[in-house]
């Protein structure tokens, strides 16, 4: 299947986000080494035994999302909660008894 090629994807997304190298280990997918640019170096071929020896060298360094988080996705979940709650709390029913009491015939003319 096409799976360990997605994670060996998304974990190379992670590695662009917080700009931090990420040493990838799996039992039958793909292992690698993944650059804080999201490069992909010394991977071994799927269900295959093998062993690297690599230097990884730790840089701290900030970037947005190690800044902000979630907060993004955070907000818009609470505003969302709140517009179905206001939406709930206080339906708005003229506007939609005005639309069928104007409602025309089959052959589209007014009575």
């Amino acid at each position: 299947s096409s799976a360990p090629y997605q994670v060996l994807a998304m974990a190379a997304m992670r590695s662009v986000e917080t700009k931090v190298p990420m040493v990838r280990v799996a039992n039958t997918g793909i292992s690698a080494l993944i650059e804080p640019s999201g490069q992909i170096t010394n991977r071994t071929p799927l269900f295959k035994r093998g062993t690297v020896m690599v230097d990884v060298s730790w840089r701290p360094v900030r970037t947005v999302y190690t800044i902000v988080g979630d907060l993004f996705a955070e907000i818009c979940f609470v505003l969302t909660a709140l517009g179905l709650l206001l939406a709930w709390r206080w339906p708005r029913s003229a506007p939609i008894k005005a639309a069928r009491s104007r409602r025309l015939p089959a052959n589209g003319r007014p009575h």
